[in-house]
């Protein structure tokens, strides 16, 4: 059968390695990547024949590899006078049905002049006749005995998480429990996102459907933001059709998760007088 139906029983053993690294490759790419946890396969350098792979966990070409130990990798004794690149590489096997993953340093050609890298097995694991299977994770330069600085030369791959977190999110609001649910009312809102953290910018505008009085610096809940509170109080004067002596003097504030209308100084508020405001503040998730 040509049709493997992965996340359903099927009565027999029908999934295998290649089925799940299909899958995994579908979603986080064809090629290599390390991934976000643990210590991302750091390097550090023993000495001029060892260095040592912190844990993480890589993909090759789908395929999971889970480094839960630190690992010793050694590397042959350089030549006086000449140059050589090395590559310490995670490696994928297959013999038979037994499948492995390990590290190994694949010796480049001592020279002269410019060291080139060796050649490793490129081949996809996806092809599913591929036995042998090279991840370059770094170069080691070797001038004469002396190991110099690794490079490393993998991608390492972002969560989906924090991939959602690198996109512009618009803001539910939640308006439920305030006591200008029923007034008219648009507000909206987005966050945007980067390594620097989160910021949010909304707008609103908001109708009093009747008078109402308000004490100087009363809050008047308006919604309250779903899943994101303010790192810091915010105040943004706001737009009014109102008597001149009360332009200016109210504002639109955000304070944790709540967004809120208050005055400076007592006011009896005529009905259907609207307020209209826009704000960017930082943010971060509840």
């Amino acid at each position: 059968m040509t049709i493997d139906f992965i996340t359903g029983k099927a009565g027999t053993d029908h999934i295998d390695g290649n089925d799940w690294r299909s899958i995994n490759a579908s979603i986080i790419g064809l090629d290599d990547y390390v991934m976000r946890l643990r210590n991302e396969l750091a390097i550090s350098v023993q000495d001029s024949n060892h260095v040592v792979i912190d844990t993480g966990m890589a993909m090759l070409n789908g395929g999971a590899a889970h480094v839960t130990a630190a690992e010793t990798v050694t590397i042959q004794s350089g030549t006086q006078g000449q140059k050589r690149n090395d590559l310490v590489c995670l490696r994928y096997t297959k013999t038979g049905d037994i499948e492995k993953a390990s590290l190994v340093c694949i010796k480049g050609t001592p020279t002269t002049g410019t060291p080139a890298d060796p050649s490793y097995n490129k081949a996809s694991t996806l092809l599913g006749s591929t036995t042998v299977h090279d991840m370059p994770l770094y170069r080691l330069p070797l001038n004469g005995i002396t190991l110099g600085t690794p490079v490393k030369l993998f991608r390492t791959l972002d969560s989906l998480a924090s991939v959602w977190d690198s996109l512009t999110q618009r803001i539910t609001f939640d308006r439920s429990g305030t006591t200008t649910v029923s007034d008219p009312m648009a507000i909206g809102g987005q966050v945007f996102s980067s390594d620097q953290g989160h910021l949010a910018m909304v707008t609103l505008r908001w109708v009093n459907a009747g008078s109402f009085y308000s004490d100087g610096w009363a809050k008047t809940r308006l919604a309250r933001m779903v899943g994101w509170r303010a790192t810091r109080e915010a105040i943004q004067v706001c737009s009014e059709n109102v008597d001149w002596d009360h332009v200016s003097k109210a504002f639109i504030q955000c304070a944790d998760e709540w967004i809120n209308w208050m005055p400076s100084g007592g006011w009896q508020v005529p009905e259907n007088a609207w307020h209209n405001c826009s704000m960017v503040f930082p943010v971060e998730r509840t």
